[in-house]
Order: structure tokens, then sequence, then C-alpha cells
């Protein structure tokens, strides 16, 4: 499968739930990954660091979709044409380079001393995901999993 289907399923699931039954933080988009794609298939290293689901705070109450660039004007599609696409794995791609979570921070350090990177400069560049969800909850995953009924978490895990 290709990023491209990829990214058309996990758009096209994120719009077939109750988002509001699910907890999902509106507006927002999945996230399938973040970083430069191209640049991690190409690494000779390949590495992803992992949380659980995306943080409520990749979308600031102030300037909903800061962190991804032209998501404000597809975030409400129900299903993306080729080049809203392009432009949804694009954002995906410019994570890092444009207005980041300074959390990610935290994994530089490390990531630099093997020569990577989720910056470009170095090596190899990293990817991150999130291995329980893509789907942005309004709680932390920590609240959101006992307060949510079992059957939806297992559902978007």
């Amino acid at each position: 499968m290709s990023i491209e289907e990829h990214a058309i399923n996990v758009w096209n699931y994120f719009n077939s739930i109750d988002k509001r039954a699910y907890g999902i933080l509106l507006p927002s988009i999945p996230i399938p990954y973040l970083g430069n794609y191209d640049s991690y298939t190409s690494s000779k290293l390949k590495i992803i660091t992992v949380g659980l689901n995306p943080s409520n705070k990749e979308f600031p109450k102030n300037d909903l979709f800061s962190r991804f660039y032209g998501m404000e004007n597809i975030f409400f599609k129900k299903t993306l044409t080729v080049n809203e696409t392009r432009n949804y794995l694009f954002s995906l791609n410019i994570y890092f380079a444009y207005n980041r979570n300074e959390w990610f921070d935290n994994f530089e350090p490390i990531l630099n001393e093997i020569k990577s990177s989720f910056h470009p400069g170095q090596e190899n560049t990293a990817l991150h995901t999130d291995i329980l969800s893509p789907l942005t909850t309004i709680e932390t995953w920590s609240k959101y999993e006992k307060q949510t009924n079992p059957d939806i978490v297992k559902e978007i895990t």
C-alpha cells in the first residue's frame, strides 16, 4: 500500500465515525505520522518514535491548524481529491519545519547521537507515529481510556 493510499484510508476512517460519540477533538485531522516521509524512506537508518495518540495540543485554540499548513482549507472534507491528498501529506511532511510542538525536542539529543533527526541536516530522518490511534482525543489517552466505552476505545485503536 502506498503512503497516499494509507492517507486516504485513514482520512476515510476518520470521517466514518461519530467523532462526538468517540470523543475526538473537533476540528482536527487524523495524524498517521509526522515528519518528512520521503527523507525517512531514503534514510539508511529507519527510526520511528512513538506515542499513544496525537495530543490535543497539536491544535492550539488560538490557531487550530497552525501546525498543519493548509489543513484549515480541507479538514471538513469527507473525501479528498488527489491534490488534497498531496496537500494533506505535505502538511504532515513539513510538520517539523513548520511550528511543531516543542515536546518533540526531547527526542533530538538521542536522535542526534545516532546521526538522525526530525529535521534536515543529519544523515537520517526520523518519523513519529502514534501506536494506539492517529485520532486526536479531547482528553489525554489515560483519561480517555478510563472514561470512554471500551468498545469505542477498541474501535479507534
